[in-house]
């Protein structure tokens, strides 16, 4: 029998590529794997699942192209979280074999996305020395997305969502695998970084309304809460793990293999998406041209009061609330003169909070009283960043970083439950592509705060943009989804008003 040890050297010896595809079967492996765990006893149920059909919220019936929310099941919700678990984790959508592998894949696109920001940032800052331009790369590549993303959320009602994901990776990919051999070659110029940018930003805006409209028809609805928070997990475990890999490549041989490591998260994606079953979506509404259609989605929101609240709350994070992370360097730097080292245990900091956040949220996901802890939980993020703002004593610094990514976990993962689980299949793409502009709001939010801190200074522009946080959270948020603690029967009166 070998030893891990001999495993390793003999893995190592195989050369990059082929332990690159290694790594993927391996993948692939253990994804087809977990029905014998399951065989083995090791999952249990924990609730009854839940009749399927997306749960109502306050929305009122509107006229075509618009479709009107599903009736109310007549079942009363479980409390807690729906689906299987294992050690007391809540892990039920991997379970499902089609979920197993679009989550694998997702792993690899995540960890390599990881790396083109590191790796993108330090690059852009080395070949300019000017701070600026961090800031405007980033802006190149989230101004697509804000731009096309509710056109693309028309695509994703419209074709089979996961050859757009498929599509839009393999492209990504090819430009991620150029541009890591232009950065070796000693030919790269600022200028490339910012056209990469403005290219991927085009595709991510196809990507982001597929993804997000296509977990709810791999899994039932009972482990719906699962699929969000395993997702979302894996971004936390990316932002504990990741930058220190891809730091010690930078150091050693170069920020060009970190796009090499990119590509080839994106590729190992589109592998695993080859083997995802998904069923198409239900179209419900006739088919009209792409501008009423979108133009649809908008007005569904605007008659739904859960949606407004959510996405209102999301975008005033999105656009003020990360400001923590993006002028994270300056405090580190100047204000608690802990230096890259500091930055980095920050960033980890965050990341264990947030990963601790998913996993509660999971649990959540049913709760009669989500509305009211998700609300409580964008509050209390608000409020932290202020304490950061203000914060000179690195010990306590983190542990605020800590809470700011519990919490910005808890109201992710339960906003897009609740989201999720509110919205008819056939308007879910274009929904998701409106609510993903929030997502890409942090590159202008961070040029604001850049601004904004060279007048007041970065601390109380920190605790500025966590006061508006707060304030939209109580004032918007808190009306807004208390229909989401109403009985069933009461919550079908509210969205017949």
């Amino acid at each position: 029998m070998h030893t891990l040890g001999g495993l390793i050297v003999r893995a190592l010896r195989v050369g990059p590529v082929r332990l690159a595809g290694s790594a993927l079967l391996l993948a692939a492996a253990l994804a087809a794997g977990i029905p014998a765990a399951r065989r083995r006893g090791l999952g249990r149920r924990r609730t009854p699942a839940v009749a399927a059909g997306a749960e109502p919220v306050a929305a009122a019936v509107v006229a075509p192209p618009v479709v009107a929310p599903p009736a109310v099941a007549a079942a009363s919700e479980p409390e807690g979280a729906g689906g299987r678990t294992f050690a007391g984790l809540p892990v039920g959508a991997l379970y499902h074999r089609d979920y197993r592998f679009y989550w694998f894949g997702t792993g690899c696109w995540v960890f390599g996305e990881f790396f083109r920001y590191l790796a993108q940032a330090w690059l852009i800052f080395d070949l300019t020395e000017n701070a600026f331009y961090l800031g405007l790369v980033s802006a190149l590549g989230a101004l697509p997305t804000v731009l096309l993303a509710p056109i693309a959320g028309v695509l994703a009602d419209r074709l089979d969502r996961r050859r757009i994901l498929m599509t839009a990776q393999t492209i990504t990919g090819s430009i991620m695998f150029g541009t890591g051999v232009l950065i070796i070659s000693g030919q790269v110029q600022p200028w490339h970084l910012f056209a990469v940018a403005l290219a991927t930003g085009v595709f991510q805006a196809l990507d982001e309304p597929a993804r997000q409209s296509l977990v709810p028809s791999l899994v039932p609805r009972s482990e719906l809460p699962s699929a969000i928070s395993m997702g979302t997990s894996l971004w936390s475990i990316g932002q504990v793990a990741s930058p220190g890999v891809a730091g010690l490549i930078i150091a050693y041989v170069g920020a060009g293999p970190c796009f090499l490591v990119t590509a080839a998260g994106f590729w190992g994606s589109v592998l695993m998406l080859a083997f995802v079953r998904s069923r198409p979506a239900a179209r419900t509404e006739e088919r009209h041209g792409a501008m009423q259609e979108m133009l649809a989605g908008f007005k569904y929101i605007r008659q739904n009061r859960v949606l407004i609240s959510l996405l209102s709350i999301s975008l005033a994070i999105g656009a003020f609330g990360y400001a923590a992370f993006i002028l994270a360097p300056v405090f580190a730097i100047d204000v608690l003169g802990v230096g890259a080292v500091g930055l980095g245990v920050m960033e980890a900091a965050a990341g264990v909070g947030g990963l601790a956040g998913t996993l509660i949220a999971a649990r959540l996901g049913f709760h009669r009283r989500r509305g009211p802890i998700l609300v409580v939980a964008a509050t209390l993020f608000g409020c932290l960043l202020v304490a950061f703002g203000y914060s000179r004593y690195f010990p306590l610094t983190l542990v605020i970083m800590t809470g700011i990514g519990f919490f910005d976990a808890v109201f992710i993962n339960l906003a897009l439950t609740v989201g999720q689980l509110s919205l008819p299949d056939d308007l879910r793409g274009r929904i998701m592509g409106i609510w993903g502009l929030t997502w890409f709001m942090p590159p202008f939010g961070g040029m604001l705060g850049g601004v904004l801190s060279g007048a007041i200074g970065a601390p109380s522009t920190v605790a500025v943009f966590g006061a508006i946080v707060a304030t939209m959270a109580l004032v918007v948020g808190a009306p807004g989804v208390r229909p989401l603690s109403k009985p069933p029967q009461a919550r079908e009166v509210v969205a017949a008003t």
